[in-house]
């Protein structure tokens, strides 16, 4: 531990230039605080235990001597009580602001948890980091050279001139530490954060705010998630029998679990009870989920259109059932807590609706991924904003149409789609259901018109249409039309449970009774209807191979050979001098919209069926052509190109394919093949084409 608690002399250890400003300095410098795992890899994030205003030094030194010795948590009180707290960039406003926060190591066994006081002064343009605690890494507590427990003061502080100023790394002047003792090492900071900084500090937009993991404790998910980690993941890893990358999908799961777990355990804390929650995954696709969440105790039901290999991995601890979901009046789970939707596609609109109408305490979580309206493919795009982000807002408002209290989170998964909506505890009474419910039908209804209003008897639909002066409003009839067919929470008196055979059709065993309600416009007669959407269509069972493989080779060599000459015949064309002295020509940069433009109508939904389009087919033709940004170019065999990731395992060996394809450009350039047959990996003419080895499993 530090013994001198005295500000010490700083000295300059580097100095870069910014364009920034002072305001963009502390901008900066909070970024640092808020979320220090966007710059170290090793960290989680912070906890942040006190946040004040300081007048002088001194209500700092006293706070150094309170936390220097213990590791007593004392938290910041605030609304946001939960999950990750924060500093607002208003705090910043006063001259003095001071922050205790911890730093949270991902693997606290390995490294150290950090304490550290740090000092916003504005008046002296510097932000100020002082460690006051250092926990050991349980795997060094026996290890007398690695027992340090402390780190070095260090100070940033901007410097303004006329063209921007500079920002400055200070240190202690006479450092107390070995270099080997230190848990922020000093070279770190000055090659890794200090550029971070200067970079931030010239951002107009700088977002200082934590994003990720707001509804839980950070420091509780870092622990829980390296424990799930080493409990669960090398045994999946290892025993994986799917084809798909097991060093991704396993992990996402392992830390999809851990955020349910800590949202469940916080819910179990807040309602005084020790039963742990059940659930349903709707769409579960592997089974991994579900899989984790019933080794940790919850009890689980995971659903979906097809079986995978590795559920025979799972069969004694998950309960996984090959089963088609259609929402409708016998697709409720009463029986479940929660209902959950980790990438569950066509389903993801319905899972509020089908929570809604399941129990009155029934929860959800649901993570967006492939977007899909309640009957069709989600293809609204608002004004400045993305598709995406535009699903996530209709996703959202779905939640909270259907009555529930939604909050939105980003989970720390590697994956683009990451952010998820809880919808728990309903923002109407359970007497006001009914009423609720009717909500649901209409807007349901409204989404699911094309045209006019769907699943309403064509009598009603019809009298909308003619009659826009009629003395019920369109809601009313479309509210009166569902409740035909709906099954809410409160008119459930029994359990349903899910009976699937093998041909993957779910029926139900009911003994339900369902208050059913007749109102009916104009004396109408309606029959009660089993979908809640005439034009839904869940999933097939049979997975398909969508990727442009499967294209008539007569119309993918075709379609090579046009965009090929289109490419030579272009005016700004590049050539390459070989060896020999004779210029082979590469072609010019074709955008890929004008590319389209190349053929009709036809051949382009014949390849838009195959998944991907055109992109997708020249993409596969890897050996002929280059696409990057949006443009595409001929290949050109010298040029190495640059992998930005290399894949985690190697399904094949490159070597066992040489020679076992013809070469592309030997037959087809006008300027034949610019490589020799030796360099080149393709045959040159049938003499050295070779029979290609049969398919390896790779374990």
């Amino acid at each position: 531990m530090t013994e001198n608690v005295e500000t010490p002399e700083f000295g300059v250890s580097s100095t870069l230039p910014t364009q920034g400003t002072l305001d963009g300095f502390l901008r900066a410098s909070l970024v640092w605080v808020n979320k220090p795992h966007v710059v170290n890899r090793r960290l989680c994030g912070s906890k942040l235990m006190l946040q004040q205003s300081v007048v002088d030094s001194n209500e700092v030194w006293n706070v150094v001597k309170r936390f220097q010795c213990s590791k007593e948590e004392v938290p910041y009180h605030s609304e946001n009580s939960k999950g990750c707290q924060e500093v607002e960039l208003d705090s910043l406003n006063v001259d003095k602001f001071m922050v205790v926060r911890d730093l949270l190591p991902k693997s606290p066994e390995r490294h150290s948890r950090i304490r550290e006081i740090v000092l916003f002064d504005r008046c002296k343009c510097t932000v100020s980091f002082y460690p006051v605690f250092c926990e050991t890494p349980v795997n060094k507590i026996q290890n007398a050279n690695q027992s340090g427990t402390q780190t070095s003061p260090y100070q940033f502080k901007f410097i303004p001139d006329k063209d921007g100023g500079c920002i400055q790394l200070q240190v202690p002047k006479l450092p107390s530490l070995d270099e080997h003792k230190t848990g922020l090492s000093i070279e770190w900071i000055e090659k890794q954060l200090l550029p971070k900084l200067v970079r931030w500090s010239e951002e107009k937009d700088l977002k200082t705010s934590v994003t990720s993991l707001r509804l839980v404790p950070v420091d509780d998910y870092g622990q829980l998630y390296d424990q799930l980690k080493q409990k669960h993941g090398p045994w999946l890893v290892e025993n994986w029998t799917e084809k798909t990358d097991p060093q991704k999908f396993v992990y996402e799961d392992i830390a999809i679990a851990t955020y349910l777990l800590l949202i469940w355990k916080e819910e179990r804390e807040r309602n005084c009870v020790s039963e742990k929650q059940t659930f349903v995954d709707l769409g579960c696709g592997n089974g991994l989920l579900v899989y984790i969440l019933s080794a940790e105790g919850h009890h689980g039901l995971g659903l979906d259109v097809r079986k995978r290999k590795i559920w025979d991995l799972f069969e004694s601890v998950a309960n996984l059932q090959e089963c088609s979901i259609t929402p409708s009046a016998q697709s409720l789970f009463p029986e479940y807590d929660w209902i959950l939707g980790n990438h569950s596609d066509e389903l993801t609109p319905w899972i509020p609706v089908i929570t809604a109408r399941s129990r009155y305490s029934c929860s959800y979580f649901v993570l967006p991924c492939c977007h899909h309206d309640f009957d069709r493919k989600f293809s609204h795009k608002q004004s400045g904003s993305s598709q995406y982000h535009t699903y996530l807002e209709f996703v959202r408002q779905v939640g909270q149409v259907c009555g529930f209290s939604v909050e939105q989170d980003t989970l720390r998964i590697p994956s683009t789609k990451r952010v998820c909506f809880i919808g728990r505890g309903r923002t109407y009474p359970q007497s006001e259901e009914q009423a609720q419910d009717e909500k649901r039908c209409t807007y349901i209804a409204e989404r699911c018109r094309v045209p006019g209003i769907s699943h309403l008897p064509k009598q009603i639909s019809d009298s909308i249409e003619a009659d826009s002066n009629s003395t019920h409003s369109v809601p009313e009839i479309i509210g009166q039309s569902f409740n035909t067919t709906k099954l809410s929470g409160d008119h459930v008196t029994t359990k349903t449970s899910m009976i699937c055979d093998k041909n993957m059709s779910c029926s139900t065993s009911q003994d339900t009774v369902v208050n059913k309600k007749q109102k009916l416009q104009e004396d109408v007669k309606l029959e009660p209807c089993d979908k809640w959407s005439d034009q839904f269509e869940p999933r097939s069972n049979i997975e398909t191979t969508r990727n442009c493989q499967k294209v008539e080779r007569h119309v993918r060599d075709k379609i090579i050979q046009i965009v090929f000459d289109r490419l030579l015949a272009m005016e700004s064309s590049d050539t390459r001098l070989l060896s020999s002295g004779k210029e082979w020509r590469k072609g010019g940069a074709l955008p890929l919209c004008d590319a389209v433009g190349l053929f009709d109508r036809e051949v382009l939904l014949k390849l838009k069926a195959e998944c991907g389009g055109l992109q997708t087919l020249l993409k596969n033709q890897s050996s002929v052509f280059k696409v990057l940004g949006g443009v595409v170019r001929v290949k050109d065999p010298f040029e190495e190109t640059a992998q930005l990731r290399r894949p985690k395992r190697l399904k094949t060996d490159a070597s066992d394919y040489y020679k076992t394809a013809p070469c592309w450009f030997y037959q087809h350039h006008p300027d034949g093949c610019p490589k020799s047959s030796t360099d080149c990996t393709f045959a040159h003419g049938e003499n050295e084409l070779q029979e290609r080895p049969l398919n390896k499993n790779v374990k």
